[in-house]
């Protein structure tokens, strides 16, 4: 938006009278007929048009008022846009200085050495955690096939054992093997396909 005030050469505050006789006065000073060089004619003619399109905003009281506000808006909005941009300059310079700073440069070298390092540190205790799970599993699928084993044998019962021990296995012993198999079964399969899963 143009700054019709400063077209005219007249403060913001300026009365109705002051603005018409500048108004006036720049008309005059301004008239293309003053001038006989083409490029200055068209200088005049153009510097005319501003002076008219100026002052028939701020001769007419309400088209002035609304003019006022929508300036003083863009104003302060071109103000704040400054303001970040010359912020923004400002911390890119500083962060120029920065990198150009061999102190600077030994701390962001130290800081990066540190985080590689806990990087590291991070790594090798889940590798550990890892390793140690894969222990676990390992020794129940240890008990897994001894449970399997016990329950096998206990469902095959030789003939040749004495009376009183083939009853003791039948009476108690053998119904645990049905509970035995499937629990056997049960921790192999989990703990194989845990292994397997675990890099």
């Amino acid at each position: 938006m143009k700054d019709y005030y400063s077209i005219l050469d007249v403060p913001s505050n300026a009365s109705q009278d002051k603005i018409r006789d500048q108004y006036r006065f720049l008309l005059h000073a301004w008239h293309p007929d003053k001038f006989p060089v083409p490029e200055q004619k068209a200088k005049a003619q153009e510097r005319t048009k501003e002076l008219n399109e100026a002052y028939n905003i701020l001769s007419k009281p309400a088209k002035r008022a609304e003019y006022d506000r929508e300036y003083s808006f863009q104003s302060s909005n071109f103000d704040h846009t400054e303001k970040d941009r010359e912020q923004k300059e400002q911390k890119r310079r500083a962060e120029e200085a920065k990198q150009h700073n061999p102190e600077y440069e030994r701390q962001r070298q130290e800081q990066a050495e540190a985080k590689r390092q806990r990087a590291e540190a991070k790594r090798q205790r889940t590798q550990a955690e890892v390793q140690r799970k894969k222990a676990i599993a390992r020794r129940v699928r240890l008990v897994g096939v001894v449970i399997l084993f016990l329950g096998l044998l206990a469902g095959f019962v030789p003939t040749w054992y004495p009376d009183a021990v083939v009853a003791l296995l039948q009476s108690y012993w053998a119904p645990l093997s049905f509970i035995a198999l499937p629990v056997g079964f049960l921790c192999i399969g989990i703990s194989s396909y845990y292994i397997r899963q675990t890099p």
